[in-house]
């Protein structure tokens, strides 16, 4: 478990990230402020509007996680999934919960293994988005996770990708999941599971801030307006609150809970310490391929490495199956 004994209520990197983000959506700011906790969470779970500012946009960052995940950069996690744990089964039915824009789950679709997917989120624009595709295999609804959680159907599969660390109350919720399964079924994650509310250690920031000042200042530009990143900072719990209240609630509980309810088929971390705080708001600048690029990269990931020797893993691919109680 993460131990980072320290909360930041307020920072100077929220304080930069209001003033930027209101110079480039204006007044989309203050009503997301405004805006209900059902409704702040829904906009949080809205990917249609998403920039490439983030660590996961970076094509090298996502080889990088499967070459931690699988073994081969070039061998995605979900052929992986297949390849083990699927092959000669037949009719599996899989649910994807806070499924988002529907990437993921289109990724399963293929495997003749797999007869019907349910793929759900509570953000409209992001059902809308995803049912364009028009997959049939694939049933995309605008549901509520607690909705599907008092409903009968057991799956074979049930996949979180992202969306398990925006739930609290994991101490109940996980091992009720249990129900969601067949006896013989599979529970997917591709998850944050790093410090809860993203309060990042001290380790964490001292190594990021320390990588920062090594990029040159073009590298360090941010995506929208002016001004250069200098320092990485944690969030405040007040943004967080204001913003998405189901921002990583228990993050730091996911695996500690799944480990105690579930038996652990496999289970990898894929980094993200520094990486995922290094390069908020500047990743756009390492999309471009150049020599220069990967040159900073592969250092970058040789850093995150060397931390992660010290340090357990911000993010978890695992693959677990339910322990029943015989009573």
């Amino acid at each position: 478990m993460h131990v980072c004994g320290v909360k930041t209520w307020l920072s100077l990197g929220d304080i930069g990230d209001f003033y930027r983000k209101f110079r480039f959506k204006g007044k989309k700011v203050l009503g997301r402020i405004m805006a209900s906790k059902a409704a702040k969470i829904a906009g949080t779970w809205d990917q249609t509007e998403l920039l490439p500012s983030n660590w996961w946009n970076i094509p090298a960052v996502r080889a990088r996680w499967e070459e931690k995940i699988t073994g081969n950069a070039e061998y995605p996690y979900y052929q992986f999934v297949h390849d083990h744990f699927l092959a000669g089964k037949r009719h599996l039915k899989m649910a994807s919960p806070g499924c988002g824009t529907g990437s993921h789950e289109r990724h399963f679709a293929p495997f003749p293994e797999i007869e019907s997917i349910l793929a759900f989120d509570i953000s409209p624009n992001s059902i809308a988005a995803a049912k364009k595709d028009g997959i049939s295999k694939i049933d995309y609804q605008v549901k509520d996770f607690y909705v599907w959680m008092e409903e009968p159907e057991r799956y074979d599969l049930v996949f979180f990708y992202s969306s398990l660390h925006h739930f609290g109350n994991l101490a109940e919720l996980i091992p009720a999941l249990k129900k969601k399964l067949e006896p013989d079924g599979l529970l997917i994650i591709h998850e944050y599971t790093g410090p809860a509310r993203m309060m990042w250690t001290k380790a964490q920031l001292k190594e990021a801030n320390r990588l920062l000042k090594t990029l040159p200042r073009s590298y360090r530009r941010f995506a929208h307006g002016s001004g250069v990143k200098t320092k990485c900072y944690r969030p405040g719990l007040w943004r967080t609150l204001l913003t998405d209240p189901s921002e990583s609630i228990e993050s730091d509980r996911i695996l500690p809970l799944i480990h105690t309810h579930y038996n652990c088929l496999y289970e990898r971390g894929f980094g993200g310490n520094i990486l995922h705080l290094l390069f908020k708001d500047i990743a756009h600048h390492f999309c471009d391929g150049s020599e220069e690029t990967q040159a900073l990269l592969q250092a970058l990931f040789a850093a995150e490495d060397r931390f992660l020797e010290h340090y357990p893993s911000d993010f978890h691919f695992g693959i677990y199956t339910p322990v029943f109680n015989s009573a």
